[in-house]
């Protein structure tokens, strides 16, 4: 009898895909040094990270190809609703930024027990941000969208 693919390896337990046990925790040495979990996402997404260019391709006249590896950014865009408690956590970061006119540094981790896989987030500017939530029927959910120097998963 071989493993079943429905365990997960790292709890050795049925599978699951749940993000809704997941916790980000996001900190900022002057703002919130012991961290604020944030909480309150959109209907259909929590966060998401734009693909990775992780190689330079090069292909000359002659047609020889030639690559290397690069280094790169991680943008990862949070979306929460409209009166989510997680909006003030980075308006706090917008606002501190204007005031001082340079970038607060953030970092950060996220626990996904479903797959039993955490990622640190490590310096991290707000990138982007909307001043104000879109008013439809009812106010539309925010992004706000942090730029990280690495993402990297923490390997048990």
């Amino acid at each position: 009898m071989g493993t079943s693919p429905f365990l997960n390896l790292a709890t050795a337990e049925a599978s699951t895909i749940t993000s809704a046990n997941s916790v980000v925790t996001i900190w900022q040495s002057t703002l919130f040094p012991a961290g604020v979990n944030l909480s309150g996402y959109s209907v259909d997404k929590a966060w998401s990270t734009d693909a990775l260019e992780i190689a330079e391709v090069q292909k000359g006249v002659d047609g020889r190809m030639t690559a290397g590896w690069v280094f790169n950014t991680v943008k990862m865009t949070f979306q929460f609703q409209a009166d989510s408690p997680s909006i003030a956590v980075f308006q706090s970061v917008w606002q501190a930024m204007r005031a001082a006119r340079d970038v607060y540094y953030l970092g950060g981790n996220i626990e996904i027990p479903a797959t039993g896989q955490t990622y640190s987030l490590v310096k991290g500017v707000l990138r982007s941000v909307k001043p104000i939530q879109d008013a439809a029927k009812v106010l539309q959910a925010m992004d706000f969208v942090v730029e990280w120097s690495e993402v990297a998963a923490l390997l048990s």
